[in-house]
């Protein structure tokens, strides 16, 4: 499991810097990496399978970071407004900015990356759950 993985890799750093006197990884879990690495590769990021869905996930992506954009551009980090768009992206989003302010005021990154740190968060379920709700409106408009 992911949560396996990450624990394993991040208390493997811990024990070997306390060791090596530097941050890395020991050999047997920077060869497993590797190995998960060339896996991730030949499996799913060149995987025909989903070379066949390139279109719908840029999609997914442009329609995230179109709106994502415009309110951020409506509202920056004026959290509270963020509830107003009435949709849990533009809350989650608005959220988000809340916690990461002080952050973001400090290391001068643009709008665009803000919005590139965001969506490159989300899991599958909630950027597709997300775009949904963006073309799908609320009952009071039906």
């Amino acid at each position: 499991k992911n949560g396996e993985m990450i624990d394993t890799m991040v208390k493997d750093v811990i024990t070997n810097a306390g060791i090596r006197g530097m941050i890395g990884f020991s050999d047997p879990v920077y060869e497993a990496m590797l190995s998960l690495h060339k896996f991730n590769i030949s499996r799913i990021y060149t995987s025909s399978h989903l070379v066949n869905y390139h279109q719908y996930i840029e999609r997914i992506i442009r329609t995230l970071w179109h709106y994502l954009s415009e309110i951020f551009d409506r509202h920056g980090f004026d959290t509270e407004k963020y509830a107003s768009e009435k949709t849990t992206l533009a809350g989650e989003f608005g959220h988000y900015l809340g916690k990461m302010k002080t952050f973001y005021m400090t290391v001068e990154k643009s709008h665009e990356n803000i919005i590139q740190d965001y969506v490159s968060g989300m899991t599958d379920t909630f950027a597709i759950d997300s775009v949904k709700e963006l073309f799908n409106p609320p009952e009071q408009f039906r």
